[in-house]
């Protein structure tokens, strides 16, 4: 089984809104309590609490409570079972560092504040909320809120969150699915390099430009930021310089997500095999340590090139983009494969001989067969071919014609009088895939 969550917007009414700010604020209030409680216990008795602990408490506090006593008990005791999660994963943090696998040191958890608490979870359908077609029933909430369902939910409802971003308010179904076996159907492999000139290039040659659209939005970002800051503190001029803020925020996340999503229904939906990079997002997008940056005084320049490069990385959303690949495969029949990324890029497609170049060269000229393609497209084909070395093409039963063109026709050390002749054109064109004989096979 699989979970799948939809996203809708809700329209609620201004007393509806009040209200869903209220229910919001005292689900925040219960989590900075419980969490009060934890630190407190272990500074004064060295005793660890539990969820457990805090679960009874929570049965007796809410009949003399109000604040929380109008909640649901169920969504009350998903609210505990997130401050659970966020000791384990302190501990968890704790054990890494104290283990030599962790960079920073780990933070421990924090209260919330307005801004940093903005959603309380429902675990079941029918206890505290429910669904009638297009309105949906929250407890404590009057009337029915309605919601803007832009398509139908598939599989059944699990659980029901209800969050607030940028001052507008979204029900978050998490529905589940059944498994979707994976059989061949006929549709081509493909391997997918991922890049900051353009955003996707495939084995075939297809190229996606990147939109960048924080790039795009980096202005009306930076003058809404300068607006904010002159701002007084606790103000309502504060308050709405900070929704504009958070509204272009949101508008370039939902940009972001909308041109994702279309791309990875695209990629899934005319493959049958998807060959993506295992790459470390983290790793490159992570600042240099402070010894680092001194030694490099006189290289401002450089500094602010790899802030922007650290910048653009995020904006791409690479690592989102391989998720909705995942998720949407395994619902549509195909297989995702990641690999190793090194040397994807240096290596040739045909030959397997290693060509080093920097991140200035964009063009691929093999010396040795001499293939010349787009070093991006040359990666793509590396990315399939690995992920091929694994599967087997038996992974899928058709291959494009262009797919495996050109593609190490032998063994790469085999010599060089051993390779044909490579075509005028230079992509490969006249070359038997070794892929392909082995199908006929």
């Amino acid at each position: 089984m699989s979970i799948r969550a939809y996203k809708f917007r809700l329209e609620p009414t201004s007393a509806q809104a009040l209200g869903l700010d209220d229910v919001l604020s005292a689900h925040r209030w219960l989590y900075n309590e419980c969490l009060d409680q934890r630190v407190q216990a272990w500074r004064e008795f060295q005793v660890s609490a539990s969820y457990y602990d805090q679960a009874n408490w929570l049965w007796a506090e809410r009949r003399f409570n109000p604040r929380i006593g109008v909640l649901n008990y169920s969504s009350s005791q998903a609210t505990l079972r997130r401050v659970q999660r966020s000791f384990e994963n302190f501990f968890r943090r704790v054990k890494e560092n104290q283990e030599g696998k962790a960079r920073r040191k780990p933070g421990f958890p924090r209260f919330k504040g307005v801004d940093q608490f903005k959603s309380f979870e429902f675990p079941s359908v029918g206890d505290g909320v429910g669904l009638d077609g297009n309105r949906l029933r929250v407890q404590g909430i009057k009337g029915l809120v309605s919601i803007r369902k832009h398509r139908d939910e598939e599989g059944k409802t699990k659980t029901i969150r209800v969050k607030k971003e940028a001052g507008h308010w979204f029900a978050i179904l998490s529905c589940e699915l059944p498994d979707v076996p994976l059989v061949p159907n006929g549709r081509p492999a493909v391997g997918v390099d991922v890049g900051l000139c353009s955003f996707l290039v495939d084995s075939e040659g297809n190229k996606t430009g990147n939109p960048r659209f924080l790039q795009k939005s980096l202005k009306e970002l930076r003058r809404a930021n300068r607006s904010l800051a002159r701002k007084k503190l606790a103000s309502r001029k504060r308050q709405e310089a900070k929704l504009r803020l958070q509204r272009i925020q949101a508008r370039v996340a939902d940009k972001r997500r909308d041109f994702l999503h279309k791309l990875a229904n695209e990629v899934v939906g005319s493959h049958g095999l998807v060959a993506v990079e295992r790459l470390n997002i983290q790793g490159m997008t992570r600042k240099r340590r402070k010894k680092e940056a001194k030694q490099e005084k006189g290289a401002q320049k450089q500094r602010k090139s790899t802030r922007t490069k650290r910048r653009n990385i995020h904006d791409a959303s690479w690592g989102m983009f391989r998720e909705m690949l995942r998720y949407k495969a395994a619902s549509a029949g195909c297989e995702v494969i990641e690999v190793d990324p090194r040397g994807t890029s240096q290596d040739c497609s045909r030959c397997g001989t290693v060509v080093p170049k920097d991140e200035t060269v964009r063009w691929h000229e093999c010396p040795r067969c001499g293939l010349s393609l787009d070093r991006d497209h040359n990666a793509a084909r590396n990315i399939l071919l690995r992920a091929l070395d694994r599967t087997g093409p038996a992974a899928f039963i058709s291959l494009s014609p262009t797919q495996g063109s050109g593609m190490r026709a032998v063994p790469p050390l085999a010599p060089p009088g051993s390779l044909e002749k490579p075509s005028p054109s230079g992509d490969g064109e006249g070359h038997v895939s070794f892929l392909k004989d082995m199908l006929e096979k």
